[in-house]
């Protein structure tokens, strides 16, 4: 071990975890991320101080006057380790540093939990949102990671919703660069026997210490037209040669560096503009959390702030490579090494073996903006997609999936284009109009039977908010009755295609339907809930509506061709058979197609 912690202080690698001055003889390395602590009072005994109320944290003066809520909900103070020198942790399951954090984490204490040591976790999760769990879900985890330490509920870390206990604990130990805001996750930090912090540790994270950061560059003079984007790595780096720093930027063809200075260069939002030589360099598809910090650093530079943090050499930086924004995967191992945090588009193609754990893998490509799952037999839309807030065009043709669930039109409102075509589909929800962004829905080669009329009246009423919508090759026997007049050919450019359903003849055609009748007492409260406005939101909220009774509007939910309204009892449903030309979405339709009207039974009275 005398090794490692020899090899740990060359590289002054000061990153992740602690390791802990037992005796004034002997350093104990945790791993080589290890931050070496010293100090030798760290097991003294002191006397108790008197709780108080843990909102004013600024007048506290020891972790003992503190408390939280455990794994299992019971309040629990941080009197419990008086006496104990104690590592507190903020910690997560999905992060990259997880395996080898809990295992390092096991480890220590095992090793010194006779000697005293004791270890308090918090999982959090606002660090890219890799602690998205319950805590039951969390509880199972540390359960088969074999957790032996204190589990505390999930808590806040950062902001005004932060834990006192942790704005206490920040106050006491400032953070990189001045800020005194967690980084990242598995920061650590360490108590005396006192409950006094008296050191930290800072996340093992690339972004953070080496100030390397993926972006998208333009390079052109402040007075011409900015040039095109290009991928690159950007970087402030150390030249030893000159003593200075430079401003690296690492492109596929070619390489640049820039003198920094106290007076060469201004940073403006995402722009640099460096005056000597004149360049304007701007800056998009960045991650801001990093990029706020790469600033304070160039600001720390421009004003020559004394200590400089320290950054890597210029050479290393140039040694970067760029890491691919496409992939395309063909085996279901592949999914697990998608560590790439820039990938931007994701192909999984004809992956039979492929379910639905793995697919939940990809909720760390945060960048990730479109999705292709074709051929994979899935069977349902994974619900893990909603943690992609970027995710823009959305492939899951060639499957088997059978419903558009409850969740989807709500959490994927962000969505441009959609494309559900060959699967097993049998009804489109009316909220898929909730999805105002949306502008091409293909479920061509589906089962459905009713083309959704809310979708009707939506594309009459903004008909430039769809490019294409694409229905052909389902069941459908008759096409819902709306008001055209208005409506022709040059005000909508969508592609509109219905060809190739079985429509059916006016004498032969019935409108088959869920009845309803208030003679139920479910469907007399129905009714009642469905006439409040705000109560007929909460309907189609999939976290308030259990799946029976949505499952259940979705059948006897109509649009009345009277009052236009959205309507549950109906007054009478009449077909009629199109023998006239008419003019829809830029596409004329003389096919003799059934068409149906439903009035309410409001209107029908």
């Amino acid at each position: 071990m005398s090794s490692i912690a020899t090899k740990i202080i060359r590289n002054y690698d000061l990153i992740t975890a602690a390791s802990f001055f037992l005796n004034n003889k002997h350093i104990i390395p945790l791993t080589s991320s290890c931050l070496l602590f010293k100090h030798s009072n760290f097991f003294n005994n002191n006397q108790t101080r008197k709780m108080s109320s843990d909102s004013d944290w600024k007048s506290k003066e020891s972790i003992y006057e503190f408390s939280a809520k455990d794994i299992d909900g019971n309040d629990v103070s941080m009197e419990k380790y008086r006496g104990h020198p104690l590592l507190v942790v903020n910690v997560a399951t999905h992060c990259g540093l997880t395996k080898a954090n809990y295992k390092q984490l096991n480890e220590l204490y095992d090793q010194f939990e006779e000697k005293g040591l004791r270890i308090a976790a918090f999982p959090c999760n606002q660090f890219a949102g890799q602690e998205p769990g319950c805590d039951v879900e969390i509880k199972e985890f540390i359960k088969k990671n074999g957790v032996r330490f204190d589990m505390y509920a999930k808590v806040d870390v950062n902001g005004d919703s932060a834990h006192p206990m942790y704005k206490w604990l920040k106050a006491k130990q400032h953070g990189f660069l001045g800020f005194d805001g967690i980084k990242w996750n598995f920061t650590k930090f360490l108590i005396n026997k006192e409950g006094q912090a008296i050191k930290h540790s800072k996340t093992n994270n690339q972004k953070d210490l080496k100030m390397i950061i993926d972006c998208d560059v333009s390079i052109s003079h402040p007075h011409s037209t900015p040039n095109r984007y290009s991928q690159a790595k950007i970087g402030i780096g150390f030249n030893k040669k000159d003593h200075c720093y430079y401003l690296v930027i690492v492109r596929n063809k070619q390489n640049d560096r820039f003198r920094l200075n106290a007076s060469n260069f201004v940073i403006r939002a995402e722009t640099f503009i460096i005056t000597n030589p004149k360049k304007m360099i701007m800056l998009k598809n960045i991650d801001y959390l990093a990029f706020d910090m790469f600033k304070r650093l160039a600001e720390k530079i421009r004003t020559n702030y004394q200590p400089l943090p320290a950054v890597p050499s210029v050479e290393t930086i140039l040694q970067c490579k760029l890491m691919p924004r496409c992939a395309v995967i063909n085996n279901a191992n592949q999914i697990k090494k998608l560590d790439n945090p820039i990938l931007v588009n994701v192909k999984i193609e004809h992956v039979e073996t492929l379910r639905l754990h793995h697919i939940d893998k990809l909720w760390s490509l945060k960048k990730l903006s479109e999705l292709t799952i074709t051929g994979c037999n899935l069977i349902k839309i994974p619900f893990a997609l909603n943690r992609l807030k970027h995710l823009a065009h959305l492939n899951l043709s060639n499957n088997q999936i059978e419903e558009i669930p409850m969740w989807f039109t709500q959490e994927m409102r962000q969505l441009k284009t959609i494309n559900l075509s060959h699967n097993r589909l049998r009804l489109i929800p009316y909220e898929i109009i909730g999805l105002k962004k949306c502008h091409i829905l293909d479920f061509h080669h589906n089962l459905i039977e009713h083309f959704p009329s809310s979708l009707l009246y939506q594309i009459i009423r903004f008909p430039f908010q769809y490019s294409k919508i694409d229905f052909s090759h389902n069941f459908m026997r008759a096409f819902p009755f709306a008001n055209y007049q208005n409506f022709t050919e040059s005000e909508s450019q969508c592609i509109f295609k219905i060809d190739s359903n079985p429509w059916k003849e006016q004498e032969n055609y019935s409108f088959e339907r869920y009845p309803f009748d208030t003679k139920t007492l479910y469907e007399k409260c129905l009714e009642i809930v469905f006439m409040n406005l705000k109560l007929k939101e909460k309907l189609f909220d999939h976290r308030q509506t259990p799946k029976q009774i949505y499952d259940h509007l979705q059948r006897v939910l109509f649009i009345c061709n009277q009052c236009g309204r959205l309507k549950l009892r109906m007054g009478i449903i009449m077909a009629e058979l199109s023998n006239n030309v008419f003019v829809f979405a830029n596409r004329i339709l003389n096919e003799n197609i059934p068409r149906y009207r439903i009035i309410c039974h409001d209107c029908f009275i």
